[in-house]
């Protein structure tokens, strides 16, 4: 169980609608918690409704790609989820910080940044054990691409093309991933399969090691993020 970094809670009322325009309806909370201390951005949270757990992402900010800077809005969107549940009290628990909050260009590119947000949150909560993600690992239009129950039963061949056409990872770089979670215990192909997709995910949601479909790795930057990623999902 991922750890608590701090607990809302509040009443859903109705808000200005800005997410279901965008396919992402959300739950506007008005606090009835003290207010914490905590940084603008997005999280992934746990939340407690009529005695049922749900999960999802928060956005705690002021909402900038709308120009909406009136005051700090908490706004949730629960995964597989649609009822109305205005005037219902919630209880967020949340577990971790996924990103600050910026300014978008326009909805399209908001848009695209959610959808890898949620993709990374539904990904971390399947790694800690806490619900298995029922959408496809890639959050995007499908195109061919195996859902995550196929992918680790791939042939051999097939798995590095696909780990190199989707997260632009060449043979080499394959092949050292492979290595180190195979000597950090892995030596099942379909767990290290799966582990090795994930620290992929977690890479391609860096932005500043991806250019042009392509994984740029500086000196050393791979052992890195390795590390990174094995304190992530130990947290």
């Amino acid at each position: 169980m991922a750890p608590v970094l701090s607990t809302l809670e509040g009443v859903v009322i109705k808000g200005k609608q800005l997410g279901r325009t965008i396919g992402f309806p959300t739950a506007n909370l008005s606090l009835t918690s003290p207010t914490p201390l905590l940084k603008l951005g997005v999280y992934g949270v746990s939340v407690t409704l009529s005695a049922k757990q749900f999960y999802g992402i928060m956005n705690i900010g002021i909402r900038p790609t709308f120009h909406d800077h009136s005051q700090i809005s908490y706004e949730v969107h629960l995964f597989d989820f649609n009822q109305d549940i205005y005037h219902e009290r919630l209880t967020v628990d949340l577990h971790f910080f996924v990103r600050k909050e910026i300014s978008f260009p326009d909805k399209d590119e908001l848009v695209q940044q959610i959808c890898r947000d949620v993709e990374l949150v539904r990904n971390r909560f399947a790694l800690l054990g806490m619900k298995k993600s029922s959408q496809p690992i890639f959050c995007r239009e499908p195109r061919g691409i195996p859902n995550q129950d196929e992918i680790p039963h791939l042939p051999d061949l097939s798995f590095v093309q696909l780990c190199e056409e989707e997260f632009g990872v060449n043979r080499g770089v394959y092949n050292v991933i492979d290595s180190w979670f195979y000597h950090k215990g892995s030596v099942d192909i379909l767990e290290r399969r799966n582990k090795i997709i994930h620290f992929l995910l977690y890479m391609h949601h860096s932005k500043e090691i991806k250019s042009n479909g392509r994984m740029k790795i500086g000196k050393n930057g791979l052992s890195t993020m390795f590390d990174e990623f094995l304190n992530y999902i130990s947290i």
